[in-house]
């Protein structure tokens, strides 16, 4: 028999006490799949599928526990093909079809905190009976009494948090993530009202191009800032995976390491086409905008990332693309950096630049650089480069 535990949450964020959950329900399978939330069912919003998956991993990475554990996105997929939230019944049955060609002796079992197997919660449960009879439940215990509210209330109040009380509800790869990120920090500029689910009501959505890319037009409505609502509105979306792009930097030598490639768009707008960049690839399945990176360094320009430090993440054109693009800088060796690279089966033609510190701002500052990604990344340097050079200590 073939026993796989399903753990269904938010995970926003993952905290000790998923740990301890974890470290009950292990000896009872064989494989657990963490299941992140992709629509909240009672409607809680959430921080980025990005960012809950990231924690995921830093919180996996140093586990080692009786079972195998592995992140589950299939949550995510089914919601990008409905508006309706994904209940946990329906992901229970899309993952035994999924899984029972491959172990037709599969026994596959819900998982849940003393939290959600309180009767009052329990029964909010969309099918929750039939959840009950088609699958076995198994329920942890109140051992560490650690939710994620209480991390995203810490967080959320004013002045710097503290960092030994977050180190107590969280692991320490976790608490530095989420300090990186600056998540549910309190915003620098009070916006009042804040945003929240219900201030935009999704009319229908209705696909115009499906190929390699995909455009959606989405009818809806939204909240007005003087109170009410707009009418109606139409609003067409270009949807692209979301890219990750890194500024190699080598501080003992003061340089960076910028690649120069072929750009359709930059022909298009009778511009150069080949452009100075960072390096920067799109987010493939299973992937983590670390590993990405990381890959993408060595792939376009040879280079080995000894460190990883988030600057920023952004939509380029949020007024008609759903692109998210996070940025880094890596540190990295440039002795060798140079000459021609990229994967010749997938039509790369790269030629890469080590040039000094200053020289590239000087592109900056003389306008040669215009790309968004690459022009974000060295005015960050330039900000905060006395500050790494005493961190890092070249």
């Amino acid at each position: 028999m073939f026993r796989v535990g399903i753990l269904g949450s938010a995970f926003d964020p993952p905290t000790r006490g998923h740990i301890d959950l974890l470290q009950q329900a292990a000896p009872e399978f064989d494989r657990i799949l963490l299941v992140p939330s992709a629509r909240h069912a009672f409607g809680k919003r959430c921080q980025p599928m990005s960012h809950r998956i990231a924690m995921l991993e830093a919180l996996l990475d140093p586990l080692s526990l009786d079972c195998e554990l592995e992140i589950c996105t299939l949550e995510q997929h089914m919601a990008e093909r409905s508006e309706q939230p994904v209940y946990t019944y329906d992901l229970m049955e899309a993952l035994e079809q999924q899984l029972i060609p491959s172990h037709p002796d599969l026994r596959l079992c819900f998982i849940r905190g003393p939290d959600n197997a309180h009767p009052k919660v329990w029964s909010k449960f969309h099918r929750a009976q039939e959840i009950e009879q088609r699958w076995q439940l198994f329920t942890a215990e109140e051992r560490t009494p650690v939710r994620s509210t209480s991390v995203r209330e810490l967080l959320g109040q004013a002045g710097d948090p503290d960092p030994q009380a977050l180190r107590a509800l969280v692991p320490d790869a976790i608490a530095d993530y989420l300090l990186a990120h600056h998540l549910y920090r309190p915003s620098l500029l009070a916006r009042e009202p804040a945003y929240g689910d219900g201030d935009v009501r999704l009319i229908r959505r209705e696909r115009c191009y499906d190929g390699f890319f995909k455009m959606d037009r989405y009818h809806l409505q939204h909240r007005r800032f003087e109170g009410g609502w707009t009418p109606p509105l139409s609003r067409e979306l270009f949807h692209r995976t979301k890219a990750v792009a890194m500024l190699p930097v080598d501080l003992h030598r003061r340089r960076v390491v910028l690649v120069e490639q072929f750009r359709i768009g930059a022909y298009a707008a009778g511009l150069s086409p080949w452009m100075l960049e960072i390096v920067a690839g799109i987010l493939e399945e299973g992937e983590s905008p670390a590993q990405l990176v990381k890959r993408e360094a060595l792939e376009e320009a040879g280079l080995e990332v000894k460190t990883l430090i988030p600057i920023c993440e952004y939509l380029p054109s949020p007024g008609g693309s759903s692109e998210e693009l996070e940025v880094f800088c890596g540190l990295v060796d440039a002795s060798a950096a140079g000459g021609l690279h990229g994967l010749e089966e997938e039509g790369e033609d790269i030629r890469v630049h080590s040039i000094s510190i200053d020289q590239a701002l000087a592109l900056l500052q003389a306008g040669e650089l215009n790309n968004a990604a690459t022009i974000i990344a060295l005015q960050w340097l330039q900000l905060n480069l006395d500050r790494l050079l005493k961190e890092y200590r070249p």
